[in-house]
């Protein structure tokens, strides 16, 4: 979660959290309409992170390759 834009990593948080969805509005400040795209992208950065990450293989511990 550490490289998602932090919007995107609050928004993916609160959702796994169970927060409902007009109540991610109003913690986000955003219009209730963004909240569905915007998890959207989200959950698709942190896909596309994941995946990057576990093709790498040069994940180092401590987060630095």
């Amino acid at each position: 979660m550490a490289l998602l834009a932090a919007a995107h990593a609050r928004i993916v948080e609160l959702a796994d959290a169970g927060v409902d969805p007009s109540e991610l509005a109003v913690q986000l400040d955003m219009e209730p309409s963004a909240v569905g795209p915007l998890l959207r992208v989200a959950r698709s950065k942190l896909a596309a992170l994941e995946a990057m990450d576990e093709s790498d293989g040069s994940e180092v511990p401590g987060g630095t390759p």
